[in-house]
């Protein structure tokens, strides 16, 4: 069976093609088309005319898998009518630090612009690689939204991270001494909202009707009110004062990133609701874990 080898080399713009027989006699080089439906189409015309001219049997495609702009082009070839009905079709994808190593590992490489392509098809054509498939269409929404997920919660973890350091600045002893934890509404709204000396100096009833508001009377545990604020204030006064310039721009600061911690959290449940939508779609059921 003859059979023909097309590399193609990925990028976000462009497709770059690269086709040889089996004795790695070149059938055309430095194809270019635009990465984009019209574009792939073209590449899908041109591959099979060259094909059809020279009898070949069977089409093997490899692609550099670069990022995600490998994946709408390897669904067209892979699905390509014309393709599958004349020829045996297989369509295979290289990692592109793959690509690399297999460059290092020639001394003369041709001087084309497709010299990436022409590596590929040159490795393909040695049987290099073993067929390939995006994932099933019932998992990619899944594996995309867990990813979106994971970054939410690293992204969630850094803010929170940053914004404990701006805590201790603006109000030191918070950590050891409040009696709630720093990421509470009640905590958020008291730290975006008052300076040390205003929490120290504060009327009791007053400070108790903020916190009320900003809690829904949900701060946890069976202290009262009284101790409560009791401890706050002791808190607030056994800290390092910050010059006012100082404090407004820490406490600016803080509100902004006490912002993305709500929006990024607001996020994550949202996320939350769509995969378990998704998990009713697979019959094998996973365990999403607790953030």
């Amino acid at each position: 069976m003859e059979k023909m080898f097309v590399g193609i080399d990925v990028s976000k713009r462009s497709l770059m093609a690269h086709a040889m027989d089996q004795d790695g006699k070149d059938i055309f080089h430095s194809f270019k088309v635009k990465n984009n439906k019209p574009g792939c189409n073209k590449l899908i015309d041109f591959i099979y005319k060259h094909a059809n001219q020279a009898d070949f049997d069977v089409v093997k495609v490899a692609m550099e898998a670069t990022n995600v702009y490998w994946e709408h082009s390897f669904r067209l070839i892979n699905n390509s009518e014309k393709l599958n009905l004349n020829f045996k079709l297989s369509i295979s994808t290289f990692n592109p630090k793959v690509v690399k190593n297999f460059k290092d590992a020639y001394n003369n490489l041709p001087k084309t612009d497709s010299v990436d392509a022409w590596v590929i098809a040159d490795r393909l054509r040695f049987n290099r690689v073993s067929n390939s498939s995006v994932p099933e269409e019932v998992y990619r929404p899944l594996r995309e939204l867990t990813r979106f997920r994971f970054k939410l919660v690293k992204n969630i973890h850094s803010e929170k991270s940053r914004a404990l350091n701006l805590v201790f600045l603006k109000f030191s002893n918070f950590e050891n001494e409040a009696p709630f934890k720093a990421f509470s509404e009640a905590s958020m709204a008291i730290l975006e909202t008052f300076t040390l000396e205003e929490i120290a100096n504060k009327d009791i009833k007053e400070l108790a009707a903020f916190l009320y508001e900003n809690s829904n009377n949900r701060l946890g545990g069976s202290a009262s009110f009284d101790e409560i604020i009791t401890d706050l204030k002791k808190a607030a006064r056994n800290s390092y004062r910050l010059k006012p310039k100082m404090n407004q721009a820490i406490t600016q600061t803080l509100s902004m990133t006490f912002d993305n911690i709500r929006f990024l959290q607001n996020q994550l449940n949202k996320s939350k609701k769509v995969i378990k939508r998704e998990l009713k779609a697979i019959h094998k059921p996973l365990i999403l874990s607790q953030v």
